[in-house]
């Protein structure tokens, strides 16, 4: 059952299903369009990682083990490592989908007990070399976007 799992649980499962990655605003449009534009999406489960650590002599590291590629190295900006998760349901769709945004320029979340994680209006688009999704509940910007369809 998917509620019982992380993220990276589920994608250990996920066999041979590779990363779509994302590299214009075509490849976004399809997306949109084979999601519904996200209409009647919410946020199941939400992931971030911020690419620092703290070293047992108590300064910042840089320097990570990245959970998303399993590949290690310095990165030549901070934040390079910064990584967001998404795992959502739709009403519109039967399937699931996890969005991967590595990169990360600008993430913002917005949590309240009085609403639902229900997606109002979203938007992902591709501006200015970065990629955007912009919703009630977030908003992220960053400089690659892969997606996971999960049946």
């Amino acid at each position: 059952m998917v509620m019982d799992k992380n993220i990276r649980d589920i994608l250990k499962g996920d066999g041979l299903n590779l990363w779509n990655y994302i590299h214009d605003s075509d490849e976004i449009d399809s997306l949109n369009e084979k999601y519904a534009n996200f209409h009647d999406s919410f946020v199941e489960k939400m992931e971030f990682y911020s690419g620092m650590s703290l070293t047992l002599d108590g300064s910042v590291s840089y320097t990570s083990m990245s959970i998303l590629t399993g590949e290690e190295g310095l990165e030549s900006d901070i934040y390079e490592n910064a990584s967001l998760l998404l795992l959502l349901s739709s009403l519109e769709t039967p399937f699931k989908i996890i969005l991967k945004f590595q990169g990360i320029v600008d993430f913002n979340y917005n949590f309240s007990h009085r609403t639902d994680n229900l997606l109002n209006e979203p938007i992902l688009d591709f501006k200015g070399y970065r990629f955007h999704f912009k919703t009630n509940v977030f908003k992220v910007s960053s400089k690659t976007m892969a997606y996971k369809i999960i049946i």
